[in-house]
């Protein structure tokens, strides 16, 4: 492969307005390079060849005052230079016809200007589909088995206090004025065990709703890969 090659453009505008020449500097710039590789466009004998990628024709000779319809068809990507991209023309020559003399393609021809395409965009749902398909079964039984574990020692912590005893500390702490050590400390308890059966039950709360959310993915999977493999 030939290295690429830096193109420097050179560009001398005078002008007294300093605020027009500045303006200049967004202009486009157009420029023809000569390709290293033709670029051959298929010709076909119907356009319904060219839309569907059909088979192509080489014509064929013609009767003097008869005609031919032919139709150009795109240009496969892999057959595009390597810098194609939308905003580019590929210009070249129309030949019909061979040299009597030479047997080469006769001189002259029609101008013909093909745009480049766009380039392909990814699917992004087929994207989000291999990244589940990615992830291994080890992972999501690791994380099944983690949530599983958060789930049991919450439970733990919820069977360690009591909810009725606890239930009974709140209700009571709206009327008593018992500001004693021993109230005091009373109180620090339960405020510790209140905090910790919030988080315990906040945290099982969470595993939970992972453990359904990845049993719903899988199963919207496996329906998919069902109806896929329908006959």
């Amino acid at each position: 492969m030939k290295k690429k090659i830096d193109y420097t453009l050179r560009v001398a505008i005078r002008h007294e307005d300093a605020a027009l020449l500045e303006k200049l500097r967004s202009l486009p710039l157009h420029l023809d390079r000569v390709l290293d590789t033709a670029v051959t466009v298929p010709v076909y004998s119907s356009n319904h060849a060219a839309v569907t990628a059909g088979k192509t024709t080489d014509g064929g000779p013609l009767q003097a005052g008869a005609a031919m319809s032919i139709f150009l068809g795109p240009v496969p990507d892999d057959k595009l230079p390597k810098d194609a991209m939308a905003g580019k023309l590929l210009l070249g020559k129309l030949t019909l016809g061979k040299s009597q003399s030479s047997g080469s393609a006769a001189p002259g021809g029609i101008s013909i200007a093909l745009g480049c395409p766009p380039a392909k965009e990814t699917d992004k749902s087929s994207a989000d589909s291999n990244d589940k398909l990615d992830k291994s079964e080890a992972d999501k039984l690791s994380e099944a088995v983690r949530d599983a574990k958060v789930v049991a020692a919450a439970d733990e912590v919820v069977a360690a206090i009591d909810e009725a005893e606890l239930a009974a500390f709140v209700a009571r702490k709206c009327h008593s004025d018992d500001s004693s050590p021993e109230a005091a400390a009373v109180k620090k308890e339960m405020e510790e065990k209140k905090s910790a059966l919030i988080d315990a039950l906040a945290c099982k709360c969470t595993a939970l709703l992972d453990l359904e959310a990845k049993n719903t993915d899988d199963n919207k999977f496996d329906s998919s890969a069902g109806k896929d493999n329908q006959p």
